[in-house]
């Protein structure tokens, strides 16, 4: 019988996001979430980008009503972080 190769472990990943609202120009702001085994953000911690107090209440509702798949240790969930890259995205039709 060939062995099957298994992912020992996952990363979290994101599932939804709500749109996000900010004023920041073109500056991108990264953010690190820890994602704790049931998939939910137990905080965050802007790495880069301006913080202010709009920003901070556009991520408190755009990371705590996300939707995430949590990491995984051999198929079981664990607790992981994960990196998100925010960036103002302007469409015109």
């Amino acid at each position: 019988v060939p062995d099957v190769p298994l992912q020992i472990v996952t990363p979290p990943r994101v599932r939804e996001l709500a749109p996000i609202n900010f004023n920041d120009g073109d500056q991108a702001v990264v953010v690190l979430v820890p994602i704790d085994a049931a998939g939910r953000a137990v905080g965050y911690r802007v790495l880069s980008g301006p913080v202010t107090p709009e920003l901070t209440r556009s991520l408190d509702r755009t990371i705590y009503f996300g939707r995430f798949d949590p990491a995984t240790m051999f198929g079981r969930p664990t607790d992981g972080q994960v990196v998100l890259c925010l960036r103002r995205i302007t469409v015109r039709g």
